[in-house]
């Protein structure tokens, strides 16, 4: 009975300039030629397009032949070289390991790796040197990067309206749009509202950085954005007068201003509500029916006539599980307040070295909230 040689081809080619779909037909070409050779039956193939091999996490189809693996259709999957695989020797181990708990094989036509001790070696070898080159040429791109943002170089991101890139990768100011970008700015500082200055650009069919039209957010985010000063970004890069500028420092900073002014207009009134009680008190109700202790928590409400009301429910009142009435926040809490200043003027109580009888935390509160007795 002869051995079923059914493979899949796994490919994948990194990001970066170097990398593209040329690498994957290369790939494949080679794959299919070792297969025809060696006596492979190819049925498939998985392909990542402009994934790293460091990780897992974004390699759809990767993870998606794992999962396949376990059907038992092929027995072998079949690489160009064992960086295709995995660049983490740490990931590199895990998957092999599923694979061969599946039946399934890994073959690298680039490193003959035999099945004896010495290729267990070998393979351990370059599982090492393919993390090694993984994390020299991450270090190589990020000083590679560095250089390029001192040099004020475009290196990808959405282009800030009113600006374009030219052929040396320079941002430059686009003629058509910047003067909507001007005229933007000095309307939100004349005190012009965020929703006359969106329309302003609808009508003109102005579009966001992301090509939409403009919305609140999408227009905050414009007029907080420091490249209209000249200020070039990238990482944590920053060189002021790294590109050229189209609005002054002195409108910029008017409408910072006025930014500023409206947040903190919006937020008046708008103080969180703080229900010191919530982890102290415990519903009285539920106490007496079942003596459980269930808490009271803060919460509250608007009503027809737009006022606001604050007070305190049963957890499973909110499960229609308890039938206790909310108790009112100023209530219950200048209660406690007051019985606590009585007690801790007590001098009876404070020359006492033991608690008084049937006293104890919450006590009061749960007797309260339960309406058998009042303080």
């Amino acid at each position: 009975m002869n051995e079923r040689k059914n493979a899949v081809s796994y490919l994948r080619y990194s990001p970066g300039p170097d990398q593209d779909e040329n690498s994957i037909i290369g790939q494949r070409n080679d794959i299919a030629e070792y297969a025809k050779r060696e006596g492979y039956t190819l049925i498939g193939e998985y392909v990542d397009r402009a994934k790293s091999g460091k990780s897992d996490k974004n390699r759809t189809e990767f993870m998606r032949m794992i999962t396949d693996s376990e059907k038992g259709s092929f027995q072998y999957v079949i690489v160009w070289q064992l960086d295709r695989f995995a660049r983490s020797r740490g990931d590199s181990a895990i998957y092999r390991g599923i694979l061969e708990n599946n039946g399934v094989k890994l073959l690298s036509i680039k490193e003959n790796i035999s099945d004896n001790s010495s290729g267990i070696i070998l393979q351990g070898v370059l599982e090492t040197l393919a993390e090694y080159y993984s994390y020299e040429l991450s270090e190589k791109i990020k000083r590679g990067y560095a250089t390029k943002a001192s040099q004020c170089i475009y290196l990808g991101g959405t282009v800030p309206l009113g600006y374009f890139v030219d052929a040396n990768r320079k941002f430059q100011i686009d003629e058509s749009k910047a003067p909507f970008v001007v005229v933007a700015f000095d309307m939100y500082a004349s005190g012009k509202t965020i929703r006359e200055i969106n329309e302003y650009l609808n009508e003109n069919n102005i579009k966001s950085m992301r090509g939409n039209s403009f919305t609140k957010n999408s227009l905050s985010a414009f007029f907080n954005n420091r490249a209209y000063v000249g200020e070039y970004k990238h990482g944590n890069t920053i060189i002021p007068n790294g590109m050229p500028r189209i609005i002054d420092d002195n409108t910029f900073e008017r409408v910072q201003q006025k930014m500023g002014e409206k947040k903190k207009a919006s937020s008046k009134g708008k103080a969180v509500e703080e229900y010191i009680l919530t982890p102290k008190l415990y519903c009285g109700t539920c106490f007496t029916r079942d003596h459980t202790d269930i808490l009271m928590t803060g919460e509250s409400g608007t009503s027809h006539q737009k006022k606001l009301h604050s007070y305190y429910k049963c957890n499973l009142a909110k499960k229609k599980k308890c039938d206790k009435k909310t108790v009112k926040k100023k209530y219950i809490e200048d209660l406690v307040v007051y019985t606590a200043r009585e007690q801790l003027t007590d001098e009876n109580l404070i020359s006492s070295s033991r608690k008084p009888k049937n006293y104890m935390p919450n006590a009061m509160t749960e007797a309260t909230c339960n309406g058998s007795k009042k303080i």
